[in-house]
Order: C-alpha cells, then sequence, then structure tokens
C-alpha cells in the first residue's frame, strides 16, 4: 500500500511546474509500456524529472543533471502463479546530447527506492541501475517538446535475489523554463 501510494505522489509532484524552479531549466513527464525479465511480465512506467544542472563538457558534448522519480508496475505468471511485481524509487540521473538542440540524447542514472518482493507480499530496498534513449524530433523549438524513449534498468532487489532486467519504452513530454 506504501509503495501505490508514493507512486500516485511521485506522479502528481511531477506534474507541478512550481517544481521547476530554482536552477532547473526544465523538467517532465513520461511513461509508457514496460517489460520485465524473469517469467516475461509486463505492464506500465510513469517517470518524471528535474534538471538540475547543465553544463558543455566538451565543445562537441552538452550534459545535463537529473532527478528522476520512476514508478513501474508489471504482472505475469511464472510457474502457474500470478505475480505482480511494482517498484519505485527517486535517484540521480545524467543526460548528454551532441549540442542543446541536438535531437538524439542519451543518458544513464541510478534510482534507489523500494520493490515489492517476488511474491508480493512485502516491500524491500531496491536499486534500478540503467540507460535511455530518447529521439526528440523539435528539440530546438521554444515551449514544451515531445520525445520517444526506450529505457533499460537491471534492478537489484535486496534480500529475495530476484534481480530482474526492465525494457521500457514511451512517450516523454518536457517542458522548458521560461526566461
Amino acid at each position: 500500500m506504501r509503495l501505490r501510494f508514493f507512486g500516485i505522489a511521485l506522479g502528481l509532484l511531477f506534474f507541478v511546474p512550481a517544481v521547476a524552479s530554482a536552477d532547473a531549466h526544465r523538467w517532465g513527464f513520461g511513461g509508457g509500456g514496460s517489460g520485465a525479465s524473469g517469467s516475461k511480465r509486463y505492464g506500465f512506467y510513469t517517470s518524471g524529472e528535474v534538471v538540475v544542472a547543465d553544463f558543455i563538457a566538451h565543445e562537441s558534448v552538452y550534459k545535463y543533471v537529473t532527478l528522476i522519480g520512476d514508478f513501474a508496475m508489471t504482472g505475469g505468471s511464472h510457474e502457474g502463479v500470478d505475480i505482480t511485481r511494482k517498484t519505485g524509487g527517486v535517484g540521480p540521473g545524467l543526460r548528454f546530447s551532441k549540442n542543446a538542440t541536438s535531437p538524439h540524447v542519451g543518458g544513464t542514472h541510478a534510482i534507489f527506492g523500494k520493490a515489492t518482493s517476488a511474491d508480493g507480499q512485502d516491500t524491500r530496498f531496491a536499486t534500478a541501475i540503467g540507460g535511455l534513449y530518447e529521439f526528440v524530433p523539435h528539440r530546438d523549438e521554444v515551449g514544451w517538446e515531445t520525445a520517444f524513449r526506450v529505457q533499460y534498468d537491471y534492478v537489484i532487489s535486496k534480500g529475495d535475489g530476484n534481480s530482474f532486467h526492465r525494457f521500457s519504452f514511451g512517450g516523454v513530454i518536457r517542458f522548458k523554463k521560461q526566461h
């Protein structure tokens, strides 16, 4: 129950534009389909992010640091038993592209939070380490922008030994900071 509440609260948090104040240059949210290894589970994911810093590492590489919130729920069966697994957490991410207007964005992240156990009976600490690729066709325009995302996470669940791979795909909507 706490993980479900956490997922709803996290989703609402990233829908509020006030979160993007301070030094953040943009904020956004996304969602889509998700699949997990270990009994072929399918479901959905939602995520939100706030950019906390951006910088140019080299003349040809634009990078920015994000704070990410993520919630996913997958379900399926294993040896005739129905399994529903929920994961949720918050963590840092690094995004990079050729420049500030390139339509191709890569990224990596580490998300720390909770995951239900394989049998769904209790909640345990979990870490999701992964990467993503986004195609942002209109990144150089002002206002909001949309992107298509493909994401991979390796979710390490403490205690039950049931770590798993999670593949997600979907859309992202970003809102740029108004100057």
